[in-house]
């Protein structure tokens, strides 16, 4: 049996060094002492990016112990957004941030980033094809990266009041949000992270494609983005559904918890739904129901997109045929991958083959 995995960064390890799996230990890097390195500051203070990039160029900086970090920034109104690339060398624990006063929200598309921030109750275990959002104005955060990883992500960074008036008031989602951000108090937009859907990893290419140049890109950039965040707040509101509070019990809740961390691990096996009830101790029911409303799509749709987005890096980043792919997802004929990938991303798997997006 495939048994879900902790996470690569347990909790307070931050403390000292970071043991590694092959034995290396983590450099510890305060972010004020970054010099060399300044870039990655601006993940913390993202109104001073403008300074350091136009629109759509990429700027990269490298640190001799932290890698190199590919920058490009894209300011909206109110919002501002960056596509990052970071190739680590060593192992780093990053800390020593000062806090930040907006919502700052990330997709990870590529590696694997843990990072804790003072005043959340739970650390964030960013893989990829998870996001989050977090609204963190106390400074005390630290980041854990693994050695030689390679690490994507798009970083969107929004004014507190700009955010406020685009989330409305409707639901208890909002209503919880709203309430943090009047108290000044640290919170995130789910407990952990959520999953990048298909439909959202479509908006994410066509934000990261962009080109300058092209007409209306202002406008569409901002339609995309704005469409993104809704999918985001609609899958947060899904899991923090008044009607999941109350009748899920929190037993119930638990073990869907350790469902969907399990299947992060598993998503390639064959699992049925006799099995998964099972294995998280709930019936059939219990589990259907529960999985939808406390993650807003069902388990099986969970699977898919975990399976899609696996795809999308063998075919990225392995450089995979179509058909290994296929064989490794557990279809008997390429056709129907690829049919099965055209519906998820709207684009052939054909074209994903060996695609970088690294500048």
């Amino acid at each position: 049996m495939c048994k879900a995995i902790p996470s690569l960064f347990p909790a307070g390890t931050h403390k000292g060094y970071l043991p590694t799996q092959n034995g290396f230990m983590a450099v510890r890097i305060q972010t004020a002492d970054m010099t060399e390195f300044e870039l990655v500051l601006l993940i913390d203070q993202p109104q001073s990016w403008q300074q350091a990039a136009a629109p759509r160029e990429y700027v990269t900086r490298a640190h001799k112990q932290a890698g190199q970090i590919s920058l490009s920034a894209i300011p909206m109104p109110g919002i501002f957004v960056a596509a990052m690339h970071w190739r680590t060398a060593d192992a780093v624990i990053l800390e020593g941030g000062t806090g930040s006063e907006n919502i700052n929200i990330n997709f990870q598309t590529k590696g694997h980033l843990h990072t804790h921030f003072k005043g959340l109750r739970h650390d964030l275990d960013m893989q990829a094809g998870r996001h989050n959002l977090v609204y963190t104005p106390e400074k005390g955060e630290w980041h854990q990266i693994k050695a030689n990883d390679n690490l994507e992500m798009l970083h969107v960074s929004i004014d507190r009041d700009h955010f406020r008036n685009l989330i409305g008031t409707e639901g208890a989602w909002c209503n919880r949000v709203l309430r943090e951000l009047e108290a000044e108090r640290p919170f995130s937009g789910t407990h952990g992270t959520g999953c990048i859907t298909g439909a959202m990893q479509q908006l994410i290419q066509g934000i990261r494609q962009q080109s300058p140049s092209a007409p209306m890109c202002n406008l569409l950039q901002q339609s995309r983005l704005l469409e993104l965040l809704a999918l985001q707040l609609a899958q947060f509101t899904a899991i923090e559904g008044e009607s999941a509070a109350e009748w899920i019990s929190r037993d119930d809740q638990d073990k869907l918890y350790w469902l969907k961390t399990y299947l992060d691990t598993c998503f390639l096996e064959e699992l049925s739904l006799t099995q998964l009830a099972r294995l998280s101790l709930l019936n059939e029911f219990k589990l259907k129901r529960g999985f939808r409303q406390l993650f807003g799509t069902t388990v099986f749709g969970y699977l898919r997109d975990l399976r899609m987005n696996h795809a999308t890096r063998l075919l990225r980043d392995h450089k995979l045929q179509v058909e290994e792919v296929a064989g490794m997802l557990g279809y008997e004929h390429a056709h129907h991958f690829s049919a099965a990938f055209k519906k998820h991303f709207g684009s052939r798997p054909s074209e994903w083959m060996g695609r970088n997006h690294a500048r």
